[in-house]
């Protein structure tokens, strides 16, 4: 007997991990949902989480999905917005780093892990208590204490990552129409 299975995977795989052999195994598979860890562009905050994702890698991961038979609007990709010292800047140009590859931005807030060192850094940049229970610095409740970062900073952010995958599932791919990917740029500077 056949069975008609699909799998998922909710959770982002790392990109380095998708090889030729593994995208195509999972193409195979029945794989349907896929989403990929990359969190942001920045160099640095790249190094500090240990670099295990960068820009390459993500591209690398994308080409060998689409070579084993998906479309990049098939491959959502998660991008965090809200972690500690990172602006609004940061997270529109990761969107715009993973649209331009054809697949789609995933927002997820970020939320701090006891013991690492992002948790550190929010209790000494934003007044955290570092005994608070982690269910209470959850993405509902931990962006309303940040000034640089309001919670409506995040819905318009939100609403940015909907109008580039919009985009997408449409075959419209906002990065590749310069005057707008330019004019996306040029207001960063007045972003509020």
């Amino acid at each position: 007997r056949k069975f008609q299975i699909s799998f998922h995977t909710p959770n982002g795989v790392h990109p380095r991990e998708i090889t030729v052999e593994l995208a195509k195994t999972m193409y195979k598979s029945n794989f349907k949902t896929i989403r990929l860890s990359y969190e942001t562009i920045d160099k640095a905050r790249q190094a500090e989480m240990g670099n295990k994702v960068s820009d390459e890698t993500l591209k690398q991961a994308i080409d060998n999905l689409v070579a084993a038979g998906y479309q990049a609007r098939q491959i959502d990709v998660y991008v965090i917005m809200g972690i500690p010292g990172q602006m609004p800047e940061e997270v529109i140009e990761s969107m715009l780093f993973v649209v331009s590859l054809g697949a789609k931005a995933r927002l997820t807030s970020f939320s701090p892990i006891p013991g690492t060192k992002d948790w550190k850094r929010s209790v000494e940049l934003y007044n955290m208590p570092p005994d608070i229970d982690p269910l209470l610095t959850n993405n509902t409740l931990f962006p309303l204490a940040r000034e640089e970062f309001p919670s409506e900073t995040f819905e318009k952010l939100r609403k940015l990552s909907r109008v580039l995958n919009y985009g997408i599932d449409n075959g419209v791919n906002f990065t590749e129409q310069s005057r707008f990917a330019q004019s996306l740029r040029r207001s960063l500077g007045r972003w509020e």
